[in-house]
């Protein structure tokens, strides 16, 4: 019993734009680790990214705990760790960002750049049905490897137009939703640092000894 409990209060706390399948791909080009914030729903939420290859580590500071998933894209699963328990348990299944094709955004270079994390970074405006932004781009490390990393409307914004993949890695980016259930609703992403770097295979890995939990509440 203490094991659903501790379970069903790890899932309640992830935000909702990050619990889904997609929420970590990685483009091939990219190894290290990226920090940033992520603001939505009025709260703002540390987020550790580790990238290698088509796996990743999220970790997220929450005020209860670190929360920390593994992502395997080529087995489609979404490991969630809880060392509370020194236990884990596997997500798999598929899920939808509530973003259509239609909510893709025009691009539209703004002329203007500022320094994000160090990196000098290029202004463009983000504009669609759904919502309109801005999104501050650099490509100082190649092709965009978060355009699939980030989930619900900050990873739709990124992941459905090439064009914006081609921009860069999105160093800051803000976007206010007009219609549907979150309008006038924002959502906000800030990289805080980037790391490029060899990461060790261990960190994408369950620790050795840790039990798998099965048949909880939001696991197929």
């Amino acid at each position: 019993m203490a094991g659903r409990v501790i379970f069903a209060g790890l899932i309640c706390s992830l935000p909702a734009f990050l619990f889904t399948p997609r929420y970590a791909v990685a483009q091939a080009g990219f190894e290290g680790a990226v920090s940033m914030t992520m603001q939505a729903n009025g709260t703002t939420i540390p987020v550790d990214y580790e990238i290698k290859g088509h796996k990743a580590r999220i970790e997220m500071q929450t005020t209860l705990r670190t929360n920390v998933i593994l992502i395997d894209l080529d087995a489609g699963t979404q490991t969630i760790l809880i060392p509370e328990l020194k236990a884990y348990a596997v997500h798999t299944g598929t899920a939808t960002t509530g973003m259509s094709a239609g909510a893709t955004p025009t691009l539209t270079d703004l002329g203007t750049s500022e320094t994000v994390a160090g990196h000098l970074c290029e202004n463009y405006k983000l504009e669609s049905v759904k919502y309109s932004g801005t999104a501050c781009m650099t490509r100082e490390f190649g092709d965009n490897p978060l355009a699939e990393a980030l989930n619900g409307p900050l990873g739709g914004a990124m992941s459905g137009d090439e064009a914006l993949k081609k921009a860069g890695m999105p160093l800051k980016m803000k976007l206010a939703f007009k219609q549907g259930k979150r309008e006038g609703e924002t959502a906000a992403v800030e990289v805080t640092k980037v790391a490029p770097g060899p990461l060790s295979d261990a960190q994408f890995a369950v620790p050795d000894g840790w039990k798998k939990l099965s048949g909880l509440p939001g696991m197929p």
